[in-house]
C-alpha cells in the first residue's frame, strides 16, 4: 500500500503560454478596474479635503486648487464655533440612543424568540413592520412627540 501511494505523485501541469497570457490580461483588467472604482471613492474626499484649505473666495470661486494653502481654517473652526461642545452633545444623544435601543431590544426578542404565548405572531408582524417603515414615515410624528415633552427648547 506504501509503495502504491509513493508511486502516485501529483505532478503539476504547466499551463500553455496562451493560458497564462489570458489570465495576465484578465488580473490586468480587475486590478484596473479596482484601481478606477477606489480613485472614485477617493475624489469627493480630496474635494473636501481642498475645499477645507480654501479661502472663501477660493471656495466660491472656479478654483479646484487651493492656493496658497490655507492650514488657519482648522484653528478658525474652533474659535468660531463650539465644535467640542457639539462632538459632546452628539456622543452624549448617540450613546443614550443606544442605550435606549438595547434596553428595549433585548426584551422584545427574547420575548419573541424563546416565549410561547397567544398573539406572538401578531406582534412580531408588528415589529416587522415597524423595522421596514423608513424613517422619513416617523420622524414628524418623532418630533412632535418630543416638542410636547418640557425638554425641547431649553
Amino acid at each position: 500500500m506504501a509503495a502504491v501511494a509513493e508511486a502516485a505523485t501529483f505532478e503539476r501541469r504547466v499551463a500553455s503560454r496562451e493560458v497564462r497570457r489570458r489570465r495576465f490580461l484578465i488580473a490586468v483588467a480587475d486590478n484596473s478596474l479596482i484601481i478606477v472604482v477606489a480613485i472614485a471613492f477617493l475624489l469627493p474626499f480630496v474635494f473636501m479635503l481642498a475645499t477645507a484649505l480654501m479661502t472663501n473666495s477660493q471656495a466660491l470661486g472656479p478654483n479646484l486648487w487651493p492656493s496658497p494653502f490655507r492650514w488657519r481654517n482648522f484653528v478658525d473652526i474652533f474659535h468660531q464655533a463650539p465644535l467640542l461642545r457639539w462632538t459632546l452633545n452628539t456622543a452624549i444623544y448617540s450613546g443614550l440612543a443606544t442605550l435606549g435601543l438595547l434596553l428595549s431590544s433585548i426584551p422584545v426578542a427574547y420575548a419573541l424568540s424563546r416565549l410561547r404565548w397567544r398573539g406572538r405572531e401578531a406582534v412580531f408582524l408588528l415589529v416587522m413592520i415597524a423595522l421596514m417603515m423608513p424613517p422619513q414615515v416617523s420622524v414628524v410624528p418623532i418630533y412632535v412627540m418630543w416638542a410636547k415633552m418640557p425638554i425641547i427648547g431649553n
